[in-house]
């Protein structure tokens, strides 16, 4: 067996020459060719393939193969056929089939069919040809597989652990793989569990695979399913802190709940994700002109903003105190444009007030405030606002417009004076009557 994987042909021949008492010899032989084989020693391979004497089926102990299983690992396609090829020739199929697909060698794959392999051969895993081609993303091999066998074999059928391939490709994050499975098999392979009551989404999320994730639930995997403690998906997502599955189950249209934000204190990242889904939740439903159920996503936001510790506040590249004011800025901002809409002038005057108190220097809320006074006939006040905002945000035509209407409107009367002295500058208009600012995080 040295001499055969150093290629040492004249150590051989001597060993070879010697007095073996023929069995010793068989054995010997053989071993020495699964050697050769493994290590590319084509000329010894030439060489002891030829002897009378040598058992091709005797399994190496150390690596646990014999000349065929080492070809077919090798992916030595010519070693294997003319290993076929030998009359005496009675070696099980199975094992190299095994080697070959684990290995990705197709071609090896096509001979071992051609003669007969059973496409229902497990490992002592209880792993079958579409585990370990899924495991390791051998695409190829698991379409002919697919294309061979999905008639006569369950792409869904589990291993020992209970896991099917689709869940063997995600654990391999072969995602190619896992949507070939996807595609050839039922909605069933989403629901199969494993030993341990994990899903094939369940996995992907231990995973930490966004790709999977989403691949997953674009072919439909139930983001709703609760696990044997009673926590849903999105919540242990957001347990193992991954902020970009987070972003993938909300993009999804993942519902949240209480045990969410419960999951997600001290996390500031996910719940600075989790108010903006709510924000843009209200804001798609204020361009759909379901107002009462924007306003709803906006309070809900606030309230679960004000619940959060202030320690939580630090995030990543933003100062600590900078992401709850702007969250806060935008959503009394867009409630107040909602509650204005609704008729409730005097409430989306305080909810400007409150953003405000805050900045004062805020030129959006002051345009807002001012619309909502102006609706509750407070001219002056809406007047003076609209020309604060027009002296920190210089430039807007149409709001220009605006102010010389309510000059004109004021023009003989008794208040023209003091409202005559005001700035003629403009600023950018912020139109509340199609689109709701959204914050840019």
């Amino acid at each position: 067996m040295e001499a055969a994987a150093s290629g040492h042909v004249n150590i051989l021949e001597y060993l070879l020459a010697q007095d073996w008492n023929n069995g010793p010899l068989e054995d010997a032989a053989g071993l020495a060719l699964t050697k050769a084989i493994q290590e590319d020693q084509t000329h010894i391979f030439d060489l002891l393939i030829d002897l009378k004497e040598i058992n091709l089926g005797i399994v190496d102990p150390e690596s646990g193969l014999n000349s065929l299983s080492a070809a077919a690992k090798a992916g030595s396609l010519k070693s294997a056929q003319i290993l076929l090829k030998k009359e005496e020739t009675n070696l099980n199929l199975e094992a190299p089939l095994l080697q070959a697909v684990e290995a990705g060698h197709e071609a090896v794959l096509e001979l071992l069919l051609t003669h007969g392999a059973d496409l229902g051969v497990r490992n002592d895993r209880g792993q079958s040809l579409f585990h370990l081609a899924a495991t390791r993303g051998h695409c190829a091999i698991l379409r002919r597989l697919l294309e061979a066998g999905a008639d006569l074999l369950s792409v869904t059928e589990a291993d020992s652990e209970g896991l099917t391939p689709l869940t063997s490709a995600i654990i391999g994050d072969q995602a190619e793989a896992a949507a070939l499975l996807l595609a050839y098999s039922g909605p069933g392979i989403l629901e199969a569990v494993d030993s341990s009551g994990r899903s094939a989404l369940d996995i992907a999320i231990y995973q930490g695979s966004t790709a999977m994730v989403e691949l997953l639930l674009d072919r439909g995997a139930n983001m709703e399913r609760m696990d044997k403690r009673g926590i849903k998906p999105l919540d242990r997502v957001i347990g193992h802190g991954n902020s970009s599955i987070v972003s993938v189950f909300l993009r999804k249209g993942a519902k949240l709940g209480s045990a969410t934000w419960a999951m997600a204190s001290g996390k500031p990242d996910i719940q600075l994700i989790l108010l903006n889904k709510l924000m843009e939740d209200g804001n798609t439903l204020y361009r759909q002109n379901k107002l009462s159920d924007a306003a709803h996503r906006y309070k809900y936001a606030l309230k679960r903003l004000g619940s959060i510790k202030s320690s939580d506040w630090s995030v990543s590249g933003m100062p600590a105190s900078d992401w709850p004011v702007e969250m806060e800025t935008n959503l009394l901002l867009n409630l107040s444009r909602v509650e204005r809409r609704l008729d409730r002038f005097e409430t989306a005057v305080s909810l400007a007030s409150r953003v405000l108190d805050m900045r004062p220097s805020c030129a959006a809320a002051l345009v807002t405030r001012a619309k909502a006074a102006r609706s509750l006939g407070l001219a002056r006040e809406a007047f003076i606002d609209f020309n604060l905002a027009l002296e920190l945000m210089p430039g807007n035509r149409e709001l220009r417009r605006v102010i010389i209407r309510m000059k004109e409107g004021f023009k003989n009367t008794e208040m023209s004076s003091s409202f005559m002295s005001c700035s003629n500058e403009s600023i950018r208009f912020i139109d509340d009557g199609s689109a709701v600012d959204v914050m840019e995080t």
